[in-house]
């Protein structure tokens, strides 16, 4: 690894909804250059804690660092600017704006380097050549599939450093699902390190080394991915229906 302290250390993280706490002494850490995934059941608050990782909700206490850097109270711009992109969940693009707008969207911090933004809309091509031909398509038009290509593409260009995605799979034929893993798979082995939020276990296994799982807001496992899969007890939650509308629907 190339960075001697870790990607991400989340530690003591609460975060509350007005009264409603969601969140409690989160711990969770990524090393540099790794893959890890984000499991729990729906409501659990794997979203909630992407957001408060990415400056989108502030936490009630706890600490954020980003490689080494303290970024709990930090803004939302300058952890980009830092390596910290995220893939929201669902489909997110710009569903009036062109691909090509899209892709230059996630160029605005360094939009006025044209030569530099034809060089990242030219790699993201590369990795998404079905984009290129529906540059001037509208993302409203795409498939689901495209729109998802269309989400990480912007992410990627601005290089993260950590890339946090959220549902990757949702909605998704299988044959879409392991186009975007393996993507992935080759981002994290050319050195991005990913925290991928998935309510899949066998896909998120299938990309991560190291795992947590979240149940009502609560860090139930934390450890090898493979010692996930013996957590019949974990396991067998994510596929209970109905806990997110008992606990308020929070993600």
């Amino acid at each position: 690894m190339t960075d001697a302290v870790p990607a991400l250390r989340v530690e003591a993280l609460d975060f509350s909804y007005g009264q409603v706490q969601v969140l409690f002494g989160i711990d969770l850490t990524v090393e540099a250059g790794e893959a890890v995934a984000l499991l729990g059941t729906n409501g659990a608050g794997k979203s909630t804690l992407l957001k408060a990782v990415c400056g989108l909700l502030r936490p009630s206490t706890g600490r954020v660092s980003l490689f080494g850097e303290d970024i709990t109270t930090m803004g939302t711009d300058r952890r980009v600017a830092a390596g910290l992109v995220q893939v929201p969940g669902g489909r997110a693009t710009f569903p009036s704006l062109t691909v090509e707008e899209n892709l230059r969207a996630g160029a605005w911090t360094f939009r006025r380097r044209r030569a530099l933004v034809a060089e990242r809309l030219a790699e993201v091509l590369d990795l998404f050549p079905e984009l290129g031909s529906r540059l001037d398509s509208v993302g409203g038009t795409l498939s689901g599939g495209q729109q998802q290509m269309l989400a990480l593409g912007r992410a990627l260009m601005l290089r993260p450093r950590l890339l946090l995605i959220d549902e990757l799979s949702l909605g998704l034929a299988p044959v879409v699902v392991e186009r975007l893993l393996e993507t992935v798979r080759q981002l994290n082995a050319d050195g991005t390190t990913v925290l991928l939020v998935e309510q899949s276990v066998n896909i998120a296994l299938s990309l991560a080394t190291t795992a947590y799982f979240l149940e009502r807001g609560t860090v139930r496992f934390g450890g090898p991915a493979a010692e996930l899969v013996d957590r019949d007890d974990l396991v067998r939650s994510v596929f209970l229906d109905g806990a997110s509308a008992a606990l308020g629907g929070y993600t």
